[in-house]
């Protein structure tokens, strides 16, 4: 496994930090599209590790919202896991369905079943 990396939205203004943002969850991840309420910023910081195809992260943000654009389904079958350490995250299915993650709690899908 790589050494620890951290790349964070901070001294950035805030349009390019939004930007920023978005490309690199996409880089890290999948391909995403966020959406920040426009009384939040766009603070986002992330430490990672890489080994191979394994990404493992940690990421803090403030109020975000984001989605996987239908462009981006991915040909490659992935197992994804979402470990929530403090305050509430809402995951939401395409088809409408939502669940909430509490602290704590974590959520393991399959890229087949995920929509």
């Amino acid at each position: 496994m790589s050494n620890a990396r951290s790349w964070s939205t901070h001294g950035l203004p805030h349009d390019q930090a939004r930007d920023a943002s978005e490309g690199k969850l996409s880089d890290l991840n999948l391909a995403w599209a966020l959406t920040h309420p426009p009384q939040s910023g766009a603070n986002l910081s992330v430490r990672y590790r890489k080994a191979q195809a394994l990404t493992v992260g940690e990421l803090q943000a403030g109020q975000l919202a984001g989605y996987r654009p239908a462009s981006a389904a991915s040909v490659d079958a992935f197992v994804g896991v979402l470990v929530n350490l403090s305050g509430r995250v809402r995951c939401r299915y395409l088809w409408g369905g939502e669940f909430i993650l509490e602290p704590g709690q974590l959520v393991v899908w399959e890229s087949g079943t995920a929509h």
